[in-house]
């Protein structure tokens, strides 16, 4: 995958190159996650946006 890919990612594509469950991500967006216009998530934005949320500690 080409890295301009990582930036316009379908919610199940995120999921996948996580390593979590579609339902995972959805949550992440129910709570608030960056996405772009139409709904794609930038896996850059997304990482961005859960380190400082978890201020770069382990979750769970």
């Amino acid at each position: 995958m080409k890295p301009a890919d990582l930036t316009k990612l379908s919610m199940k594509k995120a999921a996948e190159l996580m390593h979590v469950d579609r339902a995972v991500v959805a949550e992440l967006v129910k709570q608030g996650c960056p996405r772009n216009a139409n709904g794609t998530i930038n896996l850059y934005k997304l990482t961005a946006w859960l380190l400082v949320r978890t201020k770069g500690e382990a979750v769970g």
